[in-house]
């Protein structure tokens, strides 16, 4: 029994901060994502200066497809040039992630990341590709600090409900 009630509680950890948005996390993600490529299409690189300086929700961030290398960030400014996106914390090889937003208009995944050593976050995110850039947006996960068996299906709910992200997005190739 307390084993369900764990279970209940880790995934109203992933619903709650989805339904309490004024509009849902996942078309913010679109939104934001959207609005960075229509500066991209506009002022060309000089965009990346202005989302940088921009306090958006959610964040976004954008890194090149040749080297992977964050040139825009609006949460981590100080990551720009020297920080990287690793497709590997999210299951991809660079060829693998760059040959899915060929097929599709966008992906959905599960990433893990590091802002500093030690603190690892997860994070659902929506990635598009223009112009030799990965746009990106999405929401951070609670940390739970939950059971490694729980912490092992909460996982896989995740990973579900990424799959679910991406077929509703018309992307079935991840």
């Amino acid at each position: 029994m307390q084993k369900i009630m764990l279970m209940g509680i880790a995934a109203l950890a992933v619903l709650a901060p989805v339904a309490m948005a004024e509009e849902s996390s996942t078309e913010a993600a679109y939104r934001s994502v959207a609005q960075a490529q229509e500066m991209f299409a506009a002022n060309g690189t000089d965009a990346f200066e202005q989302i940088s300086g921009s306090n958006v929700d959610p964040f976004v961030f954008v890194f090149g497809t040749d080297d992977f290398v964050i040139v825009a960030s609006s949460d981590f400014p100080e990551l720009e040039g020297e920080g990287g996106f690793y497709p590997s914390q999210a299951g991809y090889t660079r060829e693998s992630l760059l040959e899915h937003l060929g097929e599709c208009d966008g992906l959905w995944m599960l990433y893990h990341f590091e802002p500093e050593p030690g603190v690892i976050l997860a994070e659902i995110l929506w990635l598009s590709e223009m112009g030799g850039y990965v746009f990106g947006s999405g929401f951070f996960l609670p940390d739970l600090n939950l059971p490694e068996w729980l912490q092992a299906w909460y996982d896989e709910q995740l990973k579900t409900m990424v799959r679910l992200l991406n077929v509703a997005a018309g992307c079935e190739c991840a």
